[in-house]
C-alpha cells in the first residue's frame, strides 16, 4: 500500500511556485495590475432601450467627476424612476417613464429619464457659465427618435460634455470623444489607458451594435501606460441591463454580463477546423473570450456623422486614446492566443477564499507558461 502523502493541487502550486521563485530574480518578475474606477457606482436602466443613458450615468457616477462637478454630484444624488415593465410578451416597451422634475435647471427627479430626454430632442440643457452661457442645448436624431429608440455613440459622447466638460456646459473639467475604429486591439487599448490615466469609466458599444455598457476597470500584465508594451488580461464591466432584468424577474441566462463582472480579454485556442483571424498573429484555431464575444464590430450608426457611418468598434471614452502610437497597439496583440492566461487568477480568489497576493500572481503567471502542468490546476470557466 502507497502510505506517502498526497499533495493537494494548492499544495502543488504553492510548491512549485515557491521553486520557481527560486530560480528566478525578484527584480524580473513581471508587475501586474487590477484596476477599478474609484468610486465606480452601478445603475440598472429604466426601460429595456435607455442602456445608453444608463451607461452615461455610470460613467459620471466616480469620484473623479462628482468631486469635480458639483451639478453632477447634485444631479445624481437625485432618484431614478422604478423600471417600467416589458409587454406582456417580452417584446420591446413604448410606455414612457415618470418624467423628471426640475429646480432652476437641476434635476431632483429621474437623472436618467432627463439624459434620455436630452439626447433625444425632448429636453434641453442652458448652461449658467462656459462658452455656451445662456444657450439651450439639445441633441436630436431622426433616425433615433424619442421615446422608443436607443442612443448612438455621437449622442453618448455629446452629452458627456455637456454635462462634464467645462468648454461645452461649463461644469466640470473632463473631455470626452466617441471612437469608431477597425482594430479591438486598438480600441481596447485606448479604453485601458484612458482608465489608468483619467479614473473615469469607458462606454462600448457591444453585440454587434445592439447593447451599450460601462467598463470599469482593467487588468493586466506589465505597466498600464500610453506608449507601453503591456498585456491585458480583462475588464470590469457594469451591464445597465442585468438589473432590469432582475427587477423583471428573468431568469439568470437572460441578465446580461452583471455588476462589476471581469470579463477575460483576448482570444483562446481550439482544437476545431475553423480559423479567426487574430491581430498580431494570423489566422489560427481560435475563439474570442468573454470580452470580444461581446465587444465586437458595431454596424454603422445613421445620423451620428460620418465618423460613425461606417462598421467598427464603437466606444466613448475620457478623451486620451487618440495620442496612442502603433507601437502601443502592437504590444498587447502579440501575446492573445495562449493556452492559459493569468485571468484565470480571479477564479483563484474564489477558490481560495482571498485574492493572491502580487507575488503569487506573478508566480503563477510565470508558471503557466513554464510548468504546463499548472494549467490544470488554474483552468477554470469564466
Amino acid at each position: 500500500m502507497n502510505t506517502a502523502p498526497q499533495l493537494r493541487p494548492r499544495t502543488l502550486l504553492l510548491f512549485a511556485a515557491g521553486s520557481l521563485l527560486a530560480a528566478i530574480p525578484t527584480h524580473a518578475l513581471p508587475p501586474v495590475f487590477d484596476l477599478t474606477v474609484t468610486g465606480e457606482v452601478y445603475h440598472a436602466q429604466v426601460t429595456d432601450h435607455y442602456c445608453a443613458s444608463a451607461t452615461i450615468e455610470m460613467m459620471l457616477d466616480c469620484t473623479a467627476v462628482r468631486s469635480t462637478n458639483a451639478y453632477i454630484n447634485t444631479f445624481l444624488n437625485a432618484p431614478d424612476p422604478l423600471n417600467i415593465p416589458q409587454s406582456a410578451n417580452g417584446q420591446h416597451t413604448d410606455d414612457i417613464p415618470p418624467q423628471p422634475i426640475y429646480n432652476a435647471g437641476q434635476v431632483l427627479f429621474a437623472p436618467q429619464v432627463a439624459i434620455y430626454n436630452l439626447i433625444h430632442g425632448h429636453a434641453t440643457y442652458t448652461p449658467i457659465a462656459g462658452p455656451n452661457t445662456g444657450i439651450p442645448l439639445t441633441y436630436s436624431n431622426p433616425f433615433w427618435p424619442w421615446p422608443s429608440t436607443g442612443s448612438g455613440t455621437n449622442a453618448v459622447q455629446w452629452a458627456l460634455n455637456v454635462l462634464d466638460n467645462p468648454t461645452v456646459g461649463g461644469n466640470g473639467n473632463h473631455s470626452y470623444t466617441g471612437f469608431n475604429v477597425a482594430s479591438g486591439a486598438f480600441a481596447s487599448r485606448t479604453i485601458a489607458n484612458a482608465i489608468k490615466d483619467y479614473d473615469v469609466p469607458a462606454q462600448v458599444t457591444i453585440g454587434n451594435g445592439a447593447h451599450s455598457i460601462a467598463v470599469t476597470g482593467v487588468t493586466g500584465i506589465g505597466v498600464a501606460a500610453r506608449n507601453t508594451n503591456y498585456t491585458i488580461t480583462g475588464f470590469y464591466v457594469n451591464d445597465p441591463w442585468t438589473g432590469y432584468a432582475i427587477s423583471q424577474g428573468l431568469p439568470a441566462a437572460q441578465r446580461g454580463l452583471g455588476e462589476h463582472t471581469w470579463v477575460r480579454y483576448g482570444f483562446r485556442n481550439t482544437n476545431g477546423p475553423a480559423q479567426i483571424n487574430v491581430p498580431g498573429i494570423g489566422l489560427v484555431n481560435a475563439a474570442p473570450n468573454t470580452w470580444f464575444r461581446y465587444f465586437n464590430p458595431a454596424p454603422p450608426q445613421p445620423g451620428e456623422g460620418a465618423y460613425l457611418s461606417g462598421v467598427g468598434y464603437k466606444f466613448v471614452v475620457e478623451r486620451s486614446g487618440r495620442r496612442l502610437s502603433m507601437t502601443a497597439m502592437a504590444g498587447s496583440s502579440t501575446a492573445t492566443v495562449r493556452p492559459m492566461r493569468c485571468c484565470r487568477l480571479r477564479s483563484l480568489r474564489a477558490r481560495w477564499g482571498r485574492k493572491p497576493s502580487p507575488i503569487s500572481r506573478r508566480a503563477i503567471c510565470l508558471m503557466s507558461t513554464v510548468f504546463p502542468a499548472a494549467r490544470s490546476i488554474l483552468r477554470t470557466p469564466c
